[in-house]
């Protein structure tokens, strides 16, 4: 008999087929996944050192002294001494620089400028200068700086109170030494003179200034001995880095200078213009324009319950109805002194002003033609109504008269 053959059993050899099909696929995916991890990491190190070169830019960038156009030494004149202005001591400083005038500074990155434009009451005059403060306002340097042949003043200060100066050592200040004087009230230091509290011609008898550092809002009065404040060497660094630049002047006769911040903020403002009266001024995208015609430009924001209006010529009284005036104060705007006044709604007036209302008036002359501007708005704290007024402020400062 023949022997029935069994079928063969592939079983085994199917197993191990798949076995080693599984074990390819999981080293595939193993080595993409490998792969996919050196890409990303590959991606991550080179964002990383993108970054880091972008970071060290901009380092570069703060540590470089800032400039503005056309500031160069005036020939013949007396250099300013800048201890440093241009090396590691100054690295991080600001600089402010001011075309009007012609001079520029340096000054800590975590200090603020002001510029102060203003009419003075007591000597009806334009006065201007600055103010550095320290962060929180805790004290401040006040510089001014003119030309002796400028027909505005540096300061209006008419004296100071009853104490007794005493000196403290030197400054060198646009390339002379002038003595520092303490002002000492009972045995504290009050206000720091450099070098008094009068006006200080320089060097070669051209320029004259005044500085003087002093407590600023955000200290409590009789607490703080100046001759110790902690801001006083930064101040006095403030002052040797001051330097004469080529002073330049607008086609009108009159320029108006920005400081870094504010050109920060009016970066992206549109520009309005009259043509009758031959005014533009700059404001923020907030205020749209509402209405325009050739003795009146009003402007609005909805959201933030804000209104600006812009009235020339000849013209009736303003409704103040409602309001109480809070203060005023001179600046110029336009190259035309004005006045500005501040008011609140008053709840006692006949008829009632709602407390939270705000109103700005701003009253000048240019070329004969009278002007007015009203600003409205709503308070919302100190901190925000502040911004607003700041912002307003600015809108001001951007004025400019082609006739």
């Amino acid at each position: 008999m023949s022997e029935e053959k069994k079928p063969k059993n592939n079983e085994p050899e199917n197993h191990e087929a798949r076995t080693i099909a599984v074990t390819v696929i999981v080293t595939l995916l193993a080595v993409a996944f490998i792969g996919g991890l050196i890409f990303a990491g590959k991606k991550y190190i080179d964002r990383k050192k993108e970054l880091q070169a972008l970071k060290q830019q901009m380092e570069n960038l703060q540590k470089a002294p800032e400039t503005t156009g056309g500031e160069t030494t005036i020939t013949g004149e007396t250099p300013a001494t800048e201890t440093g202005a241009d090396t590691n001591e100054y690295a991080g400083w600001k600089t402010y620089a001011n075309s009007e005038i012609g001079y520029r500074l340096k000054y800590p990155a975590d200090w603020t400028v002001k510029e102060i434009s203003q009419t003075s009451e007591i000597l009806g005059t334009p006065v201007k200068y600055i103010t550095i403060a320290s962060p929180g306002g805790k004290y401040f340097l006040f510089w001014g700086l003119k030309r002796k042949t400028d027909a505005f003043a540096i300061s209006d200060r008419t004296g100071i109170g009853a104490g007794e100066p005493k000196k403290d050592g030197n400054i060198m200040i646009l390339g002379k030494e002038y003595a520092i004087n303490l002002f000492v009230i009972n045995g504290r230091t009050e206000e720091i003179f450099y070098p008094n509290a009068g006006i200080t011609q320089s060097a070669d008898g051209k320029y004259e200034f005044v500085a003087n550092f002093e407590e600023g809002a955000g200290t409590s009065s009789n607490l703080l001995d100046m001759a110790d404040a902690p801001g006083r060497g930064l101040a006095e660094k403030i002052l040797k880095s001051v330097a004469l630049t080529e002073k330049t002047v607008s086609s009108s006769g009159c320029s108006q200078t920005f400081t870094n911040e504010e050109n920060l903020d009016k970066a992206d403002w549109k520009t309005v213009s009259n043509n009758k009266y031959g005014y533009s001024f700059q404001n923020p995208k907030s205020l749209t324009v509402g209405e325009k015609q050739d003795d009146y430009i009003g402007l609005g924001s909805g959201a933030d319950q804000q209104s600006f209006e812009w009235r020339s010529g000849p013209m009736t009284g303003t409704d103040y109805y409602g309001f109480k005036e809070d203060s005023h104060k001179n600046m110029m705007v336009g190259c035309a002194n004005a006045k500005i006044t501040y008011f609140s709604g008053d709840p006692a007036a006949d008829p009632p002003g709602d407390t939270q209302d705000r109103l700005v008036l701003v009253q000048f002359e240019k070329n004969g033609i009278p002007h007015v501007i009203l600003f409205s708005y709503q308070y919302i704290g100190a901190s925000i109504s502040s911004d607003v007024v700041e912002m307003f402020e600015l809108i001001l400062k951007t004025v400019k008269f082609s006739k």
